[in-house]
């Protein structure tokens, strides 16, 4: 194997990096689990899915939401649906790797999407959890069912790093509907994308329904306010094509930002749709206790 050869066809670390970056994390990794304690009841990922218990009579300060409405009319009491938590979820890392990922100013949206899939790796791998991945573009191109151990964390990071895309569009909608057959039993999925793709709503709110859903979407901040530098070649790298923009035109800049804002607004929408509240990640700002935060708060982002 050439180490500096690149470990994907979009992502610009080479193998050598990888290893580095990827034993960077693991230390860390390991030193939050020293700090925190081990044990499958503190995982960050378990306790995500529930196991229905038992049917019982509703008391005052229930959940309203675990009424069971046909017991209730059928006996003319209130009855409620009881699920206990249930720790052996499986994880699925569901990882972007078109090649809309290559932007970025100082770190790339896909080097930060690697090391966040790499950190979950190795959090659900020192927890105990059952932790499989699905690499996409505008389909599925290689997935990897759960499992536990050493040998399958280290197939698990060697397919990240080694695997070459073979298209550099993205299709999340698409992918969704290909994972309903992959993924039978009910699991935490998280996506880890820049979600710049077509319409997702109907696809992401089928499967919120079916699975706990977590979203990690990376962004530049350069996506959202172009710099001001004069004339600029810009290319999109899904499909090649090649715009000459004046980026110091206040007229253009201003035209940027709004279709940015309206952008991230139907994003946003098809989340929301969903009951989801994605955690935005920055490539230029360190991530590590924003992701814990959200795993801890299932998937609620801190205000």
């Amino acid at each position: 194997m050439n180490l500096d050869s690149a470990p994907s066809a979009v992502c610009p670390l080479t193998i050598r990096e990888a290893l580095q970056r990827i034993t960077e994390i693991e230390i860390r990794i390991k030193k939050l689990s020293e700090e925190t304690g081990t044990g499958r009841h503190r995982s960050l990922f378990s306790g995500t899915g529930s196991e229905f218990q038992e049917i019982r009579e509703y008391h005052f300060g229930d959940d309203v939401r675990a009424i069971d409405w046909n017991c209730t009319a059928r006996f003319c009491e209130t009855y409620l649906r009881v699920f206990t938590e249930e720790h052996d979820t499986a994880l699925y890392l569901v990882v972007d790797r078109s090649a809309s990922g290559t932007f970025g100013r100082e770190k790339s949206k896909d080097e930060v999407i690697f090391e966040i899939a790499v950190s979950l790796v190795f959090s659900a791998q020192a927890m105990g959890d059952s932790t499989g991945i699905c690499l996409f573009t505008d389909d599925i191109e290689q997935f990897i069912p759960p499992g536990k151990g050493r040998r399958h964390t280290a197939l698990l990071l060697n397919t990240l790093m080694t695997h070459r895309p073979k298209s550099n569009k993205t299709d999340i909608g698409k992918t969704i509907f290909r994972l309903f057959s992959k993924v039978p039993k009910r699991a935490l999925i998280v996506l880890l994308s820049d979600f710049d793709s077509g319409d997702f709503g109907d696809e992401i709110l089928l499967l919120s329904r079916r699975h706990e859903v977590r979203a990690i979407r990376v962004k530049d901040r350069s996506e959202c306010e172009i710099p001001d530098a004069g004339y600029l070649l810009v290319c999109d790298p899904e499909t090649g094509e090649e715009l000459m923009v004046n980026a110091s035109d206040p007229a253009f800049r201003r035209d940027f930002r709004e279709v940015a804002a309206a952008q991230d607004a139907a994003v946003a929408g098809m989340f929301t749709g969903a009951g989801i509240r994605p955690l935005e990640v920055f490539t230029d700002e360190d991530y590590g206790a924003s992701l814990k935060t959200y795993f801890r708060l299932g998937g609620r982002v801190a205000e």
